[in-house]
């Protein structure tokens, strides 16, 4: 199945929130998860290019894991 992984962002001068999303391949959905929290620290350079960090504490926020398969 592909899920679609939304990771929360908060940009380092400005504070804007933002997300960065992910397309995963994977059987279940916590599986997705780690695999886009896995890919987004590859993505780090893309980032920081962007002046942005990722936010994985912030209830409010939380990562969001959508089923994106169609069949």
């Amino acid at each position: 199945m592909k899920y679609r992984v939304d990771i929360p962002t908060t940009d380092k001068n400005t504070g804007a929130r933002g997300w960065q999303c992910l397309v995963v391949t994977a059987e279940v959905s916590h599986q997705a998860r780690a695999l886009a929290l896995a890919e987004a620290d590859d993505l780090a350079a893309i980032r920081h290019r962007r002046d942005a960090e990722l936010v994985l504490n912030d209830p409010t926020r939380p990562v969001r894991v959508l089923d994106v398969t169609r069949g």
